[in-house]
């Protein structure tokens, strides 16, 4: 499982609140078994750290101190700042760049440098938070809606725009208000299984805790 972890952090590095949030679980399934529970985390925490360290050296190696990715900051900003609903459609190009750079336009390079782009950026959407509080919430209400409606941002196109030129995706695919098909139909086949796993405590446990990660993290 550890190395289950390890290997989902490489790919999907928030993968490291479902990790953190599972050694939690397993203190109190275990709570009356604190040395069992305590040797589950540290195996889980050394599988996890096996396929993650190769990384971490070869970003040591060329100069920067970073686990996996720092790009945890750009991604918080792009979905949270005054002009979200833009900076979530911006694609690689010119105004990508200019999204990547925005630290050292603010900054300078020499805080940049100092201080790393990744908090930098979290200190922008932090400043935006702090400063538009009701306009931060109504984004997030906004962003739960197109989570639950099925709301895809397609890239690099929309097949819903495609489908009008094939009869099959036309009748396999659509939108109204109310759902998109197929993305609409993940909300509704989860619930599904989120009852059908209730049956067994372990395995239901285990499902939110991955689902609520996952949520906390989007």
């Amino acid at each position: 499982s550890g190395i289950c972890f390890g290997l989902a952090l490489i790919s999907w590095p928030v993968a490291g609140i479902f990790t953190v949030a599972s050694i939690f679980f397993i203190f109190w399934k275990f709570l009356n078994k604190p040395v069992i529970a305590a040797q589950a985390a540290l195996l889980i925490i050394v599988g996890a750290a096996l396929p993650v360290l190769p990384i971490t050296a070869h970003n040591v190696k060329h100069g920067q101190f970073v686990f996996i990715s720092d790009n945890g900051g750009r991604n918080f900003y792009v979905g949270n700042n005054e002009n979200w609903q833009e900076t979530m459609f911006v694609r690689p190009g010119h105004r990508w760049q200019s999204v990547v750079t925005l630290p050292y336009r603010l900054y300078g390079e020499d805080e940049v440098n100092r201080a790393g782009a990744s908090p930098l950026f979290f200190k922008i959407s932090s400043d935006y938070i702090k400063k538009e509080p009701l306009n931060y919430i109504k984004g997030e209400i906004i962003k739960l809606y197109q989570l639950l409606y099925g709301y895809e941002i397609m890239n690099p196109t929309d097949m819903y725009f495609f489908k009008r030129y094939s009869p099959t995706l036309n009748a396999l695919i659509f939108q109204n208000e109310f759902v998109k098909f197929p993305f609409g139909l993940l909300l509704p086949i989860a619930v599904l299984g989120i009852i059908r796993s209730g049956r067994s405590d372990y395995n239901s446990g285990v499902l939110m805790i991955f689902l609520l990660s996952g949520v906390a993290a989007i």
